[in-house]
C-alpha cells in the first residue's frame, strides 16, 4: 500500500488509527480474506 497505492493516489496516510481483520478459518485457503484500514486523507 505504502510503496505503490498512496504514491499514485490522491490520498496519503493521515496518522490515526490503523487496523487488522484476520477472522478464523484457513490462512493458508484461497478463498481466505482479511482487512486492513488505514485512515486516509486526500492529498
Amino acid at each position: 500500500m505504502y510503496s505503490e497505492f498512496f504514491p499514485t493516489s490522491e490520498y496519503k496516510p493521515c496518522g490515526g488509527i490503523d487496523f487488522e481483520v484476520y477472522p478464523d478459518g484457513g490462512i493458508h485457503s484461497p478463498n481466505y480474506e482479511s482487512e486492513i484500514w488505514i485512515s486516509v486523507a486526500k492529498k
